[in-house]
């Protein structure tokens, strides 16, 4: 399912939370995607529902929270599976790869 209208929203208890993405094709079919996560201090850090081994760490500054992936446990996932398979993705780009969230004004 490819989003027109994504949205992403993070709630939290305590130290436990969750990351929601909100997808809507573009037929109108929609769907929700919960990532677990925790937050320590400034940090908030999620797994991936659909690949728990791969893992997103949120720095919260400024009213915003600036999301990156793990490069180096997904490397260590993909060191499981033979070296063709999955694909890798480019490392480079993926360690520049960032997702800035900002509370609706």
């Amino acid at each position: 399912m490819r989003s027109k209208n994504p949205e992403i929203a993070i709630s939290q208890n305590g130290f436990k939370a969750s990351m929601t993405q909100k997808l809507e094709s573009s037929d109108g079919r929609t769907a929700d995607i919960t990532h677990g996560a925790v937050v320590v201090g400034a940090l908030i850090i999620a797994a991936d529902a659909m690949a728990p081994d791969f893992s997103i760490t949120g720095e919260v500054k400024n009213n915003q929270i600036e999301l990156r992936p793990d490069v180096e446990r997904i490397k260590a996932t993909y060191a499981k599976y033979p070296s063709n398979f999955p694909p890798r993705p480019n490392w480079d780009a993926l360690s520049q790869c960032v997702l800035t969230l900002r509370t609706k004004p």
